[in-house]
């Protein structure tokens, strides 16, 4: 009786402990399930393209659109092998860094270029490291809009390098016309009196400069200028602001600008480039306009600055000169005065030599030719 009861107990325990032990099973499942899922995530996430590649370059695996890959004719490139769907050059370059990763077990980075059918040659940065005995892993990153920026920004850099004054808003804008192939691209600043209009003071369109006007911003994208970002429309400006009939006269399809602000923050203008097609590289486009945002700014507070010290001068030289015709005035008001002065003097000198001295004279002659007085003493009266 004891031992069956015991044998009982015992699995009973049996019984508890193994659904303990599934619970934990279970339980660590999930866990695992959810950081799969999470890694899944995070790699969907990524930007970057990831290959899994054999020491044969087979390739094992991969995360990449179709349209991001070379070999687009296929409809997957897994076990195909690499020599036979890219071009003879690349394929080198992979099994060189695929044997370099499994030989010393060292990280690879290199870069290379790519023609990628329907959109143009691309530049790419690989990382690929050992994942086995016989396989490696590639985490690829497109530098393509990176690769392009730089090159803008060098060309914009150069050709300003140096330069100031009206000579370097000339030659921003036609710059970032031309580097950024849009066919409008301008400077404006603020109209003191009109918050809500711009003037333009360099405008470069389709390969010449236009005389510079002056406009009502509001209703069209200008009025959406603001902070220290970008701000675009990559298409459909005439769509989305019909008030806009400048940009609409000037078949304006595409807008970028960005606002041009003093070293304490205050609002000077914009700088912007329109096309007549949509920006397909809108990035690009902004981050040239935000890097040399910054030095339009500068020059255009330096301007500003000149501006008011001229006005200052012109200002001051116009005092001066009132000052100079006061003071030649009161000069010649002061000849007048001596000379009337000494006229008066002249006046009164011949007054008294023509009407009192004579006076005078005769006064002094009666008194010396007048007879002595005798006055008899009392004796001569007595006797």
């Amino acid at each position: 009786m004891d031992d069956k009861d015991r044998t009982k107990e015992d699995l009973i325990n049996e019984l508890a402990e193994m659904r303990l032990h599934i619970a934990a099973l279970e339980s660590i499942e999930e866990t695992l399930r959810t950081s799969e899922e999470r890694a899944r995530v995070m790699l969907l996430a990524m930007p970057d393209l990831m290959f899994r590649l054999d020491r044969n370059g087979v390739f094992l695996d991969y995360k990449a659109e179709r349209s991001e890959l070379y070999a687009q004719s296929e409809d997957t490139i897994i076990g195909k092998k690499n020599r036979d769907i890219s071009p003879l050059e690349f394929s080198d370059l992979i099994e060189h860094y695929i044997n370099a990763a499994l030989a010393t077990g060292e990280m690879q980075i290199f870069e290379y270029q790519l023609p990628i059918p329907g959109r143009g040659l691309h530049d790419y940065e690989a990382r690929m490291v050992a994942s086995g005995a016989d396989e490696v892993i590639a985490i690829v990153r497109d530098l393509t809009e990176r690769k392009k920026s730089e090159k803008a920004i060098m060309s914009i850099a150069k050709g300003i390098s140096g330069i100031v004054g009206e000579k370097f808003f000339n030659s921003l804008v036609e710059h970032l016309a031309n580097i950024l192939e849009a066919d409008y691209a301008y400077i404006a600043e603020i109209v003191s009196d009109k918050p809500n209009h711009l003037r333009t003071f360099s405008f470069y369109a389709e390969g010449r400069f236009l005389d510079n006007m002056e406009v009502d911003i509001a209703g069209t994208p200008c009025e959406k200028v603001e902070g220290s970002a970008p701000r675009s429309f990559p298409s459909g400006i005439q769509k989305l602001f019909p008030k806009a009939f400048t940009m609409a006269h000037l078949d304006v399809d595409a807008y970028s600008g960005i606002e041009l602000k003093d070293s304490s923050g205050k609002r000077l203008g914009l700088m912007a480039v329109m096309r007549k097609k949509p920006f397909e590289e809108i990035s690009i486009v902004e981050m040239v306009l935000k890097i040399f945002a910054v030095r339009a700014s500068s020059e255009l507070e330096r301007r500003k600055a000149e501006d008011a010290l001229i006005a200052s001068e012109k200002e001051l030289k116009k005092h001066q000169a009132s000052l100079e015709l006061k003071n030649l005035a009161l000069r010649e008001m002061l000849i007048q005065l001596e000379f009337e002065k000494n006229k008066l003097q002249k006046n009164i000198d011949n007054n008294v030599e023509k009407f009192i001295l004579p006076v005078i004279q005769k006064l002094e002659m009666s008194s010396h030719a007048a007879p002595e007085r005798w006055t008899p003493s009392f004796g001569q009266v007595r006797g």
